[in-house]
């Protein structure tokens, strides 16, 4: 059911909202009208596209990803189930009496954030076990779901030079999902985490294809010999563990 919510005016200055396109910052303001009383909705952007753009011919996903990357809203899952958090949401927003929902929290919810009218997976009066039971759902939550086109956009945005992505296979699909993996749960040489949500792992993603782009060997740049002649870097060996080795161990400065 929608609900009447408040957009503040520091929004529309806000850096990361304007990074958004038009599309994607008209999608956020319908998503506040759809979200529960926490700011979680289910992460169907067939029924978003229903819900805010019945009228209109465009692809949704690409808008929501936009969102995604620019940690304005957040994906989670629970128990298989996919669904979308409004960061801030409960901060923006004034909710005196929320409604109750099914819609379990993120594992990792915001200070501002408690667990508001959330019932319990089925029905109602099942006690402790129940609650431990969603609880232990809740604790299972993954990471942020892998924006595919969003990595690769910004692959041809940092590095024109190399190859362009003209074919997504699963065995693509595959290395850039664990590679937002290697991000989301890998150290830096000093013990710190490269990310911890969907923002900081694609600032991490553009800093290693910036680093990429200042080796010669891969680049391209001087003399080629031996096995290496003929060859040409491109998104897929940056994203394996060779390249990952070859980017961050010989490059100076890496992290």
């Amino acid at each position: 059911m929608a609900r009447i919510r408040t957009v503040k005016p520091e929004i529309w200055t806000d850096e990361k909202f304007t990074e958004c396109s038009l599309g994607a910052r008209l999608l956020f303001i319908g998503m506040l009208n759809y979200a529960d009383d926490n700011g979680n909705q289910a992460n169907s952007a067939k029924r978003l596209k229903m819900q805010i753009f019945p009228g209109d011919e465009l692809h949704l996903q690409p808008l929501l990803d936009e969102l995604i990357a620019q940690g304005v809203v957040i994906e989670y899952s629970v128990s298989d189930h996919k669904f979308l958090h409004i960061k801030g949401f409960r901060t923006h927003q004034v909710i005196n009496h929320p409604s109750l929902t099914r819609i379990p929290q993120p594992a990792l919810i915001e200070p501002s954030l408690s667990a508001h009218g959330v019932l319990p997976d089925g029905r109602e009066g099942k006690g402790k076990e129940r609650n431990k039971e969603a609880n232990a759902s809740v604790a299972r939550a993954s990471l942020p779901t892998c924006p595919t086109q969003s990595v690769i956009d910004l692959y041809h945005e940092v590095l024109p030079e190399l190859p362009a992505v003209r074919l997504l296979n699963d065995a693509r699909k595959k290395g850039i999902s664990n590679f937002w993996k290697f991000a989301l749960t890998s150290k830096r040489f000093d013990g710190t985490s490269r990310a911890n949500d969907a923002e900081s792992a694609m600032a991490w993603i553009r800093e290693y294809f910036e680093l990429a782009r200042e080796n010669d060997f891969l680049m391209g740049r001087g003399v080629k010999s031996g096995t290496h002649e003929n060859w040409t870097c491109d998104i897929d060996f940056l994203l394996s563990e060779k390249g990952k080795k070859h980017v961050i161990e010989k490059t100076k400065d890496a992290s």
